[in-house]
């Protein structure tokens, strides 16, 4: 995990060299989330829209976020993330902008999670995974490198891992 942080001056020049205005994203709210969203080789934008709608249900598999300021950030070589955006009218953090900058740059909410990536690792602990979505069941964890990994670190616990299949059913972490 990572600790750190861009100075102040340095944070200037990222938003001046990617054009970024701050205030036009309302992360650093307490009530933020952000989704993390994958290109088409991991999952469609129906399945990430589908996991995003049971985090936000009061009764779905995923424990729900409840009435939160949503914000997406999706992959830059995903061609539908404004497809998920416009699902559930979420604000839109920069695909392209690295996600690692993000965290130098302290742009994050505190409340993060989504589609399985290696990118959690990059977070520094004062961050909070909500949950993290792989596709497949949950029959299929001790087949899966990352989650392997994830767990292995104590990047997340099984509680915060959960499984989408391609027919749409939701699963939570058998182990």
């Amino acid at each position: 995990m990572s600790n750190h942080s861009f100075t102040q001056e340095q944070k200037l020049l990222f938003n001046k060299l990617i054009n970024f205005k701050p205030e036009s994203v309302q992360c650093y709210q307490e009530n933020s989330f952000m989704f993390i969203g994958v290109d088409s080789t991991t999952a469609s934008s129906d399945f990430q829209i589908r996991v995003i709608s049971d985090s936000l249900a009061d009764k779905g598999v995923i424990p729900a976020i409840g009435k939160i300021n949503l914000v997406f950030k999706g992959h830059p070589f995903a061609d539908f993330n404004h497809e998920i955006i416009d699902a559930h009218k979420m604000q839109e953090m920069d695909s392209k902008i690295p996600f690692e900058t993000l965290i130098m740059a302290e742009i994050l909410p505190q409340k993060i999670g989504g589609m399985e990536s290696s990118l959690y690792f990059s977070l520094p602990e004062n961050y909070k995974i909500e949950y993290i979505v792989f596709e497949g069941t949950a029959d299929d964890i001790e087949k899966n490198a990352l989650a392997q990994i994830i767990l292995h670190f104590n990047v997340i616990t099984p509680q915060q891992i959960f499984f989408l299949t391609s027919s749409g059913n939701l699963f939570t972490c058998s182990i």
